[in-house]
């Protein structure tokens, strides 16, 4: 079954979600400039900063006959979920992701839901339930692309792994409560005060691996919004995020 739902949707609902429905602390972008302390002098965000979270949005299918590849190969029982990794020849995003996940701080993940229809998400997010009816996996985890082909994973949310197909291995399914707890670590050791210093280093960082994976020179970003006269670097992050590793980007942060 194809899905009838959109990404931007999907993504809508666990961007939302983790932003807002995770109790204080995990801040995505659109949401994080408040945060931003206008008015002080010199600027600055009064904000405590702990792990990077990036999110890539995946869309499945739904199988649910035994004649599925994954269930004749004896990985998975219907009915499941699949989706698609980017093919190495046509992308280095894979390979971007996992670079990025090596970073100290930083969490990535693919997120996709235990879902396919529309109504499904409707009624997750009515119940605020659409991270918990998700499943993640690291790029990390799932290791390097062995070839050029197409590569996929399989997973039900009732299991504890999912499958990289294509040379059978298993996959931890990473969950919400372990991931918010991760993120709320605050393993970055970022102080109050050097959060804009620390945010203009991780663009810096995305610039190369960008620069390293697709052999492209990131010089300059369209202008992001400015608060209290400055440049605000939580954009420029958030713009090179989306942009080039196709990630929504979430800071667990606190108030000072």
């Amino acid at each position: 079954m194809e899905p009838t739902l959109t990404e931007f949707s999907y993504g809508y609902c666990v961007t939302e979600e983790f932003a807002n429905g995770m109790g204080p602390g995990l801040k995505a972008a659109p949401y994080f400039p408040s945060l931003y302390t206008e008015g002080q002098k010199g600027g600055g965000f009064d904000v405590r900063v702990g792990n990077a979270l990036f999110l890539q949005f995946k869309l499945c299918e739904k199988l649910t006959r035994r004649s599925a590849k994954e269930t004749r190969a004896g990985l998975i029982e219907p009915p499941f979920y699949r989706f698609w990794l980017h093919r190495r020849n046509r992308s280095t995003q894979h390979q971007m992701l996992m670079d990025l996940e090596n970073q100290p701080g930083n969490q990535v993940y693919y997120i996709a839901p235990g879902f396919a229809e529309l109504d499904a998400l409707n009624a997750s997010y009515v119940g605020r339930r659409v991270v918990a009816d998700s499943a993640m996996f690291s790029p990390t985890e799932i290791g390097p692309l062995p070839d050029d082909a197409h590569h996929r994973i399989a997973f039900r949310l009732d299991d504890s792994n999912g499958w990289f197909t294509s040379e059978p291995h298993p996959i931890r399914i990473h969950r919400k409560e372990n991931v918010v707890k991760l993120a709320l670590s605050h393993e970055s050791g970022v102080s109050a005060g050097g959060v804009g210093d620390w945010l203009h280093r991780m663009a810096a960082l995305m610039k190369d691996i960008i620069y390293r994976g697709e052999g492209r020179v990131v010089e300059s970003i369209p202008p992001p919004d400015e608060i209290a006269g400055q440049r605000d670097p939580l954009h420029q992050v958030a713009y090179l995020a989306r942009a080039y590793f196709s990630c929504e980007v979430l800071f667990a942060a606190e108030p000072r």
